[in-house]
């Protein structure tokens, strides 16, 4: 009946062969067969509603009384995906898998359970699932056996893909587990076997799985630290599909890590600013691409929020305004979130440091208060970021010192790990003369992360406040030494403290050339001028400390708005505030080398005068230094 091309007679047949010998599975199956094919074809709803569900109880007749019908258990799963019923076809794919006899011919629902636990998140059933398929297909097995004759094209299981889809399922188990060179390595492998592949019909599939394994590829590379082979693989993802929003995404998550890294570890601000301008270019083009997604409208905020905190930023305003919509923009696609929110307050933290007037910083504050309280009362178990960071950014936001002492508290309550938390702490005890409290949290900070400059830091300043002799410790220098050999070189806050309170006998040796360094990368860094200015004061060498000196005030006069210059100390948010420093400073040091016509010295004056009309720098000692 089959041959003559008459369904009807061959139904007939079949159901007479089933009748007969109601144990016979591959009756079953083509009857199965013939039913799908009558409700692709019928137009009809209900005819195509009875259709199925006969091919469905012909198909679970056929497989229960034979496993090994790969044909008919794929059938069957994918006819309860199309009726939203997965768990069933779950259910069967477990049963063919379970079953000792089917052997190879259970690789496809090897395949199905290995999916649907990758797709849950089950990493480890996902791995044995993907790993079982895997043997029998390397093996010569298909994952679907060859279609008989009767069923049309798009029943075919004969799948050329399934050697490099499977080796894509266990590198993806591989990335969930964390063990990331084995994800690796096995990416690479299902490229070098789907490149073995032989052309055909299916070459938009073979492009989707190449396109998939080099996204894979890259974002293990990205979370490996290994930033410029995860551009080089995300850069083919591009190349080959230039709409796939997701690889344009990584590549400026890539080039941010890499600004990052520039920006706090290396301290190469004109690269940081070149990965910026490169990441937004990704960006911004994803957005192009997907403008209803809203994790990349927050990735071009978090992109806007960097550019804001680099020094010598074009224009911290506009790239605060930019992060602004951006965020703006995510929120009015998926709604308040707790990341949006922190993302928010570390933005206007960001420009409150850049503030130019106290007003405009108090504002900044804030806005940046609200937004961490918002992240707060809006976090979850399952929120990115944790509560306790949550409770050390408002605690360094509020004022009141007994409300920061409240937040830093219940952060530690919450992670008595958090060694910034801790380190928070013993710097708000030690500006309330807390020497004791103070040395205790530095000393917890210090047992938990040993390699963080800060609370040695803490300890050096613990040391010399308790210090009764003039001028410091041995304690006290080493402790700063150290502090100093585990920051980054450009760190100016470490040069400032060294500046702020060192002898001119416990001066770090390496100080100038930091600084030097610092200035090789940002030729304009006014606070690094201001230190090396300071630092040669300290040593005696008065010709090159004025020298430096000068050039940090004529990059002040010729900065109107101050957007380019680096803030010389995270109380000082103003422009008039560093101008002030600065010329304090210079007019010292100008004394201690000798002016004498006072020309020079009574010029600095009036101009320290004049900057200290436009409000107050909260210095005590400016009055007496301008009357001397």
């Amino acid at each position: 009946a089959g041959a003559d091309l008459d369904p009807q007679r061959a139904v007939q047949h079949l159901l007479a062969a089933a009748k007969a010998d109601p144990d016979h599975a591959e009756c079953f199956a083509y009857l199965g067969h013939h039913y799908c094919r009558q409700a692709d074809q019928s137009l009809d709803a209900t005819a195509q509603a009875q259709n199925t569900s006969r091919a469905i109880k012909c198909y679970e007749r056929a497989i229960g009384l034979d496993p090994e019908q790969a044909v008919v258990g794929r059938q069957l799963v994918r006819i309860y995906r199309a009726r939203q019923q997965p768990e069933a076809g779950l259910k069967v794919c477990r049963m063919v898998a379970s079953n000792d006899t089917a052997g190879a011919s259970a690789a496809w629902a090897w395949l199905y359970t290995a999916q649907d636990a990758l797709d849950k998140g089950e990493y480890k059933e996902a791995h044995r699932g993907f790993s079982e398929a895997l043997r029998y297909v390397t093996d010569g097995a298909s994952t679907g056996a060859e279609s008989p004759s009767v069923l049309p094209e798009p029943y075919s299981c004969r799948e050329p893909y399934d050697v490099p889809f499977c080796r894509f399922g266990l590198a993806r188990a591989y990335e969930g587990q964390g063990q990331y060179v084995a994800a690796l390595r096995t990416y690479a492998k299902a490229l070098e076997d789907l490149s073995a592949v032989p052309l055909g019909s299916l070459e938009d599939r073979r492009t989707n799985l190449r396109t998939l394994l080099r996204y894979g590829m890259g974002r293990v590379h990205r979370i490996l630290g290994e930033h410029m082979d995860a551009l080089e693989c995300l850069q083919l993802v591009t190349d080959d599909v230039p709409g796939f929003v997701l690889g344009w995404c990584a590549k400026a998550e890539v080039l941010l890590d890499m600004a990052r890294q520039s920006l706090h570890a290396d301290g190469l601000y004109r690269q940081a600013h070149q990965r910026i301008a490169e990441a937004k270019d990704n960006a911004r083009w994803a957005a192009s691409l997907a403008p209803d997604q809203a994790h990349i409208h927050k990735l071009i905020g978090d992109i806007c929020a960097l550019h804001a905190r680099l020094p010598n930023a074009e224009n911290v305003r506009t790239c605060v305004d930019e992060a602004q919509h951006a965020y703006d923009a995510a929120v009015g696609l998926a709604g308040p979130s707790c990341a949006l929110h922190y993302a928010v307050g570390c933005l206007h933290h960001s420009a409150r440091l850049a503030a130019q007037t106290a007003e405009d910083g108090e504002q900044a504050r804030q806005r940046s208060t609200q937004a961490f309280r918002s992240a707060i009362s809006s976090h979850t178990s399952g929120s990115a970021v944790p509560l306790d960071t949550l409770w050390l950014a408002l605690g360094v936001m509020l004022a009141p010192p007994l409300q920061q002492q409240h937040c830093f508290v219940q952060a530690i309550h919450l992670n008595d790990r958090n060694a910034a938390a801790w380190t928070a702490l013993g710097f708000l005890y030690l500006q309330q003369d807390k020497a004791s409290e103070a040395r205790a949290a530095f000393q917890s900070a210090q047992t938990l992360s040993p390699s963080s400059p800060e609370p040695w830091l803490g300890q050096a300043l613990c040391i010399q406040n308790a210090a009764s002799a003039k001028g410091i410790t041995e304690q006290q220098r080493k402790a700063f030494v150290h502090a100093h050999s585990l920051a980054p070189n450009h760190n100016t806050e470490y040069f400032l403290a060294a500046a702020h309170f060192l002898r001119p006998e416990g001066i770090v040796p390496s100080l100038r050339s930091s600084l030097e360094k610092v200035l090789a990368f940002d030729p304009k860094n006014v606070s690094a001028l201001n230190i090396l200015g300071c630092y040669y004061e300290a040593v005696g060498q008065h010709d090159l400390a004025w020298q430096a000196l000068q050039r940090a005030l004529e990059l002040l006069r010729s900065t109107t708005d101050g957007q380019s210059c680096e803030r010389l100390q995270v109380t000082a948010a103003s422009f008039a505030q560093q101008k002030c420093i600065v010329l304090v400073n210079a007019l010292r040091v100008l004394c201690r080398k000798g002016d004498p016509e006072c020309a020079r010295s009574l010029a600095l004056a009036q101009e320290l005068q004049a900057a200290l009309a436009q409000g107050p720098v909260g210095d005590p000692a400016l009055p007496q230094v301008l009357a001397a």
